[in-house]
């Protein structure tokens, strides 16, 4: 009988720490493993997190630059 994918330890490809799919949060309801291809955890995939980071500060930047025009254009 083959084993549910989700409750063997599948290694991380950067970080090398095992993780259950089933215990996730979302839960991966489908291997991403395949071969040919890796996976890495939640922790190691910086990638989308540092981009809405830098997006976020980015537009908090331009909020400010237009915040202090506004106030330069009001006459006192």
């Amino acid at each position: 009988m083959p084993q549910d994918f989700q409750f063997v330890p599948q290694r991380c490809d950067e970080c090398r720490l095992c993780y259950h799919f089933g215990c996730l949060d979302p839960p991966l309801k489908k291997s991403p493993k395949q071969t040919g291809y890796g996976w890495i955890c939640q922790e190691c995939d910086t990638s989308s997190s540092k981009e809405e980071e830098e997006e976020q500060l980015e537009q908090e930047e331009e909020d400010s630059v237009k915040e202090e025009t506004a106030e330069q254009e009001i006459p006192n």
